[in-house]
């Protein structure tokens, strides 16, 4: 599951299977959660511009950057060179 949170809402993805003894991997959702993330994440930054301060994003969906499990603080910086390589 990738979650991210801006002001009072909440916003994810996450990776499931139509069967419990499915062999799908989370290796594929990394990729497809990614993109469908960043049209959100590019999506709420458009619309609303003056809350890109607020948004935190689990680590999960920065792992690129770091191994840490806590969450960031206005990461703009890190979501916006995110956001670059997925463009």
């Amino acid at each position: 599951m990738v979650m991210m949170s801006f002001g009072n809402y909440e916003f994810g993805v996450a990776e499931v299977a139509k069967e419990a003894a499915n062999t799908k991997k989370i290796n594929e959702g990394r990729i497809k959660c990614c993109e469908i993330m960043n049209a959100m994440l590019a999506n709420i930054v458009e619309t609303y511009p003056s809350l890109q301060q607020q948004i935190k994003a689990s680590k999960e969906y920065l792992k690129h950057y770091t191994q840490n499990g806590t969450m960031l603080e206005v990461p703009t910086t890190a979501m916006e060179a995110h956001l670059d390589l997925y463009s």
